[in-house]
């Protein structure tokens, strides 16, 4: 399993985060980058970083800042 965190920024500068999981890297960054069009709060929200892992064990929130 690879487990993908994708960090959005809103116009105002707050960040917000969105994550999946999937059986390969590119379906989990992709599942994370529809869960971002699903979930912005304005067209004007960007994707700031994606940060993908292969090991649950090795998720680290502060390293998808």
């Amino acid at each position: 399993m690879y487990y993908t965190i994708l960090t959005a920024i809103d116009n105002h500068g707050g960040k917000t985060f969105f994550s999946a999981a999937d059986t390969t890297e590119k379906k989990s960054v992709d599942k994370a980058i529809t869960n971002f069009n699903i979930g912005k709060l304005d067209q004007d929200d960007t994707i700031h970083k994606i940060v993908t892992w292969d090991n649950i064990k090795d998720v680290s929130p502060k390293a998808a800042r």
